[in-house]
């Protein structure tokens, strides 16, 4: 993991944690054109991304993040943003109690015990994927345009073809597992959760939701898929992170 951060350590932190095929500066240079507040952003690339090593595992992610924050002193997070892998290394930071978290934002998270079949078919489609881009990097990559728009497609693109076997693999166990257990009704209610209304991660959610967070509704994104309306409606998205973060 490589930390980038952005202005005053004196401002209330904002931690982002992103998706795959994004990295933290790229999400960062998103996300700020709309940010009205000021704020000190931490925004890290994991593993497989922008300036990081190999994704092993979200654990050691975890472990990372973790050791440069408290290294920084900051264990009080205003709010802890995660969008689909990212919520893997974001879920684990809540978890621990020598962390203040005010307020939570998660993005398309596949909250499921053990999604072995998920796991599994995910891992065939970026890997095929992936290898197709690198052999010929020149392709436009029409799915990620035509799912995420030009301005993110390229992006994600660029970072695809970086990525190694290996980072795809672990990086796919990482969404489809997690140690879920029942959160308190205080936690719970830190917790904004959403998903696009065609996202197959809302699918293998209901029952972790119902079983876990039963107190967490979650948003769901008329027509949209997976993490689709961060990238379509980033301006709105971003208004309304903010909305949130001034929230009570």
């Amino acid at each position: 993991m490589f930390i980038h951060e952005y202005g005053n350590p004196e401002d209330e932190t904002i931690l982002l944690l992103h998706p795959m095929e994004i990295t933290g500066q790229d999400l960062y240079e998103i996300f700020s054109e709309h940010l009205k507040g000021h704020y000190y952003i931490i925004a890290p690339d994991q593993g497989g991304h922008g300036d990081s090593s190999t994704y092993l595992s979200a654990d050691q992610e975890a472990e990372s993040l973790k050791q440069a924050l408290r290294k920084k002193g900051k264990t009080h997070i205003r709010l802890l943003y995660g969008a689909s892998m990212g919520v893997a290394v974001g879920y684990r930071l809540m978890m621990d109690p020598s962390f203040t978290i005010d307020k939570i934002w998660f993005d398309g998270v596949a909250l499921h015990k053990n999604a072995w079949i998920a796991d599994i078919g995910m891992r065939r489609m970026f890997l095929k994927k992936a290898r197709k881009l690198r052999k010929d990097p020149t392709q436009k990559a029409r799915h990620l345009i035509q799912s995420y728009g030009p301005r993110f497609g390229q992006i994600m693109k660029e970072n695809f073809i970086k990525m190694s076997d290996t980072d795809i693999i672990h990086i796919c166990w990482a969404c489809c597992h997690y140690d879920l257990t029942p959160l308190s009704e205080d936690l719970q209610n830190k917790i904004h959760l959403e998903y696009g209304q065609k996202d197959p991660d809302y699918l293998l959610s209901k029952k972790g939701l119902r079983t876990y967070w039963p107190k967490v509704k979650p948003v769901l994104r008329k027509e949209m898929g997976h993490c689709e309306y961060m990238a379509w409606h980033t301006k709105a998205y971003v208004e309304e992170i903010e909305e949130y973060i001034r929230g009570k």
